[in-house]
This record gives C-alpha cells, structure tokens and sequence, in this order.
C-alpha cells in the first residue's frame, strides 16, 4: 500500500484538483495531467494544435482520442466508460476560497445564534 500511495501522490496534479484524465503531449510523447504540468517540466509548451490529442481516462484507464478541431457535446465523455471528463477544473485557488467561505459562514452562524438563541438557518 505505502508504495502504490507514493505513486497516486506523485501523479497527481497540483494545477487541476478534479482533472478526470492524463493527456499525451504529441512533442515529447509523455503523458501528462495538465499542461501546465507538462510546461513547468519541459522546456517547451505543450501542443494543443495537433487535430488529436490522445488521453487515458483516470477511471477506466482507458485511452482514447479526440479531435479537437470538431470536438462535439458527446465528445465530452470517455469513449469507453462514459465518464463525463470536460468539467469546470477546481484549482487550489478556489479550493482554498470555497474553504474561507465555509468557515466564515459557520463564524457567522456562531454569531448570529450567540445574539438570537433561536436563530437558525
């Protein structure tokens, strides 16, 4: 377990929290979690102007291919599992926004039942 462990750690990506799929960059043919991932540790840009890019589907692990030029509604799936992977990205930024919020709404809560006992939302 503790070496399976490191291996999930280390593959994770520090600019997409919720990314669904690593995607093959078509210059070095190194898979990826993001691009940026790919451009912090290359010493060039990852390309999205080849008409497909090859991904792994982080569920089934199963890769597959789409063309970005007539990408589609349906193309937002995994091919093979139907994993919806074209989603809103949660970066560390929000993350860390979302986490504020929560605790100052419950900072607040706490005041307002402090002043009205019976306060509830």
């Amino acid at each position: 377990l503790g070496e399976r462990f490191v291996l999930i750690v280390l593959m994770m990506c520090k600019h997409i929290l919720n990314g669904q799929v690593f995607m093959l960059s078509s210059c070095c043919q190194e898979w990826f979690e993001c691009s940026e991932c790919h451009d912090e540790s290359k010493s060039h840009k990852f390309e999205f102007s080849r008409r497909k890019l090859r991904m792994t589907c982080k569920p089934c692990r199963k890769i597959f291919c789409k063309d970005l030029h007539v990408f589609t509604e349906k193309d937002k799936y995994c091919d093979h599992c139907g994993n919806l992977y074209c989603i809103p990205g949660v970066t560390p930024e929000s993350k860390v926004c979302v986490e504020s919020c929560k605790i100052l709404n419950s900072s607040l809560e706490e005041l307002l039942r402090q002043d009205n006992p019976s306060f509830d939302l």
